[in-house]
């Protein structure tokens, strides 16, 4: 039986994989994985042999784990368990910085060399504010605040004085590399009602998905559309330029703009999404 994943235990996965991935590129390679002490983990979960693991098969890997014998399952439930433990833990935090000034290092020292901007994974700290760690992002210009989103490759480990950076959140993932969050449910028409607010999640829906809108409101028999409606004959009979009804107003607009969405994307099955509307014009 597959495993029916919960949103803390992606939260909890998605951490775990960003801490080894410390370029931060979207994929843990050989070398990442054994700074970690986990030199079998692409041997393991590197569907491809690619010599990359995302985040896809670490994640189809585990699906895999749950389908197999019981000891495998087991085994996928005490990884999950442990990476969420340690997730709520703060365990899986890295440090990173962000370069305020060019710096030209010695090799011989085994120290990095930077220009203002370049981002470093911060990996110790040592005597007279020294630290060690390696470039990850590389300045796209002398602003600090401009780099690219590409890893600086394989760079290695060296030493750098940290008086030369300032402490910077870490590099965000690339989203294609990461789950999909799971789409938050529509509300009750009834909901939208009494909460008119929330026209504004429904119409960032309509933007990003109008074909799932347009199947909630038709599953809805089209009581969504009575709603709408109602908003705005309500904003019809008020003074539009007293202040205390600029919010009903604003309702209405969304409420209009909604209704306008799903006209359009259920053109051909309109009376399916809104049939109360289309009854009142004839």
């Amino acid at each position: 039986m597959g495993h029916r994943w919960e949103p803390h235990e992606l939260d909890a996965l998605t951490a775990w994989f960003g801490s080894i991935d410390i370029d931060r590129n979207g994929s843990i390679e050989e070398n990442e994985a054994k700074h970690f002490g986990l030199s079998g983990l692409l041997e393991a979960y590197d569907r491809d042999h690619d010599g990359h693991l995302t985040f896809r098969e670490l994640k189809q890997t585990l699906d895999q784990q749950f389908e197999k014998t019981t000891t495998s399952a087991e085994a996928a439930r005490t990884f999950i368990r442990t990476a969420l433990k340690q997730y709520m833990n703060g365990e899986y935090k890295r440090e990173y910085c962000r370069a305020t000034h060019d710096y030209s290092g010695d090799p011989s020292q085994r120290q990095l060399s930077f220009r203002k901007g370049d981002v470093l994974y911060l990996q110790s700290r040592h005597e007279r504010g020294w630290a060690k760690g390696k470039i990850i992002r590389r300045a796209a210009t002398a602003d600090p605040t401009t780099t690219t989103t590409a890893a600086a490759g394989r760079g290695s480990f060296g030493y750098f004085p940290e008086s030369y950076t300032n402490r910077c959140a870490p590099p965000k993932l690339p989203p294609h590399t990461l789950p999909k969050p799971k789409p938050k449910p529509f509300p009750k028409p009834r909901e939208v009602a009494a909460h008119p607010e929330l026209l504004k999640d429904l119409l960032q829906s309509a933007e990003d998905d109008p074909q799932r809108l347009f199947e909630w409101a038709a599953m809805e028999e089209g009581h969504i559309g009575r709603v709408l409606s109602m908003i705005l004959s309500k904003a019809g009979r008020v003074d539009h330029t007293k202040p205390e009804n600029r919010t009903l107003v604003r309702y209405a607009i969304m409420a209009s703009a909604l209704l306008r969405r799903l006209l359009f994307t259920g053109r051909r099955r309109r009376g399916d999404v809104l049939p109360s509307v289309l009854r009142q014009g004839g």
